[in-house]
């Protein structure tokens, strides 16, 4: 047994214990030169055959399944073989107690290898778990970092309205100030009924106690109060003008008038008088008999004709004059320009009537009928006939019929 174990002092880096080269298989490394047991190497490939990359226990260098190969020993002392049969069967049983021995290792390793699978297994989907919790957590992340980054714009966003809206009311302040200095000097230029204490209140509006502000509003209703009065006493002194111009118009349109008034006048009874004496010579002309004395009635007819005409155009001056007379009152408030001058119409001057009378040859002319009411003797047209002017008649002659009936008017 000594012999047997002459090997004792050397051991297997991965069991710990003593190589028998007799019993067991021991394999080593041809890179490095370390010695194993063949079952203890075999495991250790065994945990790293799913990563397929392989190295040595001891020296951790890589290496390949074909690097490594198996010992195989010669031994110089016949008696360990030839050893007597009781011996060769205590050995065998001691075998039979290591191969139950290594068989409850491999169990125990294999139930440990199983434990360890299991253990990877719930690590990885650990790690699974992990792996998307992270990216969840990244995810979120990234999205709080957007939010924060939209957040932060729009606070900038904001600030910069904030700041214009502040601007804008400072501005707006301050044109609220300015128009309550424009609104105090106008209400102290428009009202006159203020004592002091009004005008200092009105004048302190939106002021405060800043008695600079105050004595500009004043300054300012001062100058506005000076433009004012000097534009209305512009404008009163241009009315006075104008006031005394229409004064003398009027005055010279009333003298006109009147003198228009009284010629009128004389002239309605020159005709009153004229019609008095055609109307006797019609009445002598009834006794009268012959053709001599109709030519001579036309010829005076003519000539009254004249002043009929001139006393139509007098009746119109006579409806202006009215018209003026109605407007005399506001002749002060129309312009010089709109008053006209009056015209005198002359007797001599009217545009004397066409007169279409043939000696020669004397035509019967239809004398007018009793209801008609006209100048003695009437006006004759261009075709001969008699024009009624009965707005000037004064009185209607019946007596028409009775010298239409006489043969001595168509003889």
């Amino acid at each position: 047994m000594v012999n047997c174990n002459a090997f004792s002092k050397t051991i297997c880096s991965l069991c710990y214990k003593d190589f028998d080269p007799i019993v067991e298989d021991l394999q080593v490394i041809s890179i490095c030169g370390h010695v194993f047991h063949e079952l203890c190497l075999q495991e250790w490939f065994g945990y790293y055959a799913s990563k397929k990359k392989y190295s040595c226990p001891v020296c951790k260098q890589s290496c390949k399944p074909n690097d490594v190969a198996r010992l195989y020993f010669q031994w110089g002392d016949s008696g360990l073989t030839q050893r007597p049969v009781i011996e060769r069967e205590e050995d065998s049983e001691a075998l039979r107690r290591e191969v139950r021995r290594l068989e409850a290792m491999v169990l125990g390793h294999g139930s440990a290898l199983e434990r360890k699978e299991k253990e990877v297994k719930a690590l990885n989907q650990e790690l699974y778990l992990s792996k998307e919790q992270v990216k969840k957590e990244v995810e979120l992340k990234n999205e709080a970092l957007k939010q924060q980054t939209s957040m932060q714009q729009l606070l900038h966003m904001k600030s910069k309205e904030f700041d214009k809206l502040t601007m804008e009311c400072l501005r707006l302040q301050e044109r609220n100030r300015a128009l309550d200095k424009e609104l105090a000097a106008v209400e102290l230029v428009s009202d006159l009924d203020l004592d002091e204490e009004d005008v200092l209140k009105i004048a302190a509006l939106g002021n405060g106690a800043d008695n600079k502000d105050t004595i500009d509003v004043l300054r300012t209703s001062l100058v506005m109060s000076n433009r004012n009065y000097k534009e209305l006493m512009a404008k009163y002194n241009l009315l006075e003008q104008k006031e005394a111009r229409h004064s003398t118009k009027l005055e010279k349109a009333r003298g006109k008038i009147n003198k228009l008034k009284t010629k009128v006048k004389e002239l309605e009874t020159a005709v009153e008088v004229k019609n008095t004496e055609v109307l006797r010579a019609l009445k002598a002309s009834k006794k009268t008999r012959g053709g001599g004395f109709i030519q001579h009635g036309v010829n005076q007819a003519a000539s009254d004709r004249k002043k009929e005409t001139s006393v139509l155009g007098l009746s119109n001056l006579v409806e202006q004059l009215g018209s003026i007379t109605g407007t005399c009152a506001d002749i002060a408030k129309t312009p010089a320009a709109d008053i006209a001058d009056v015209v005198i119409i002359d007797d001599d001057e009217q545009v004397q009537p066409m007169m279409n009378i043939r000696n020669e040859s004397p035509i019967p002319q239809p004398l007018p009928r009793p209801a008609d009411a006209c100048f003695s003797g009437g006006l004759l047209g261009p075709d001969g006939t008699n024009r009624y002017l009965g707005k000037w008649c004064k009185q209607k002659h019946k007596n028409r019929s009775a010298i239409a009936q006489d043969p001595s008017c168509t003889s």
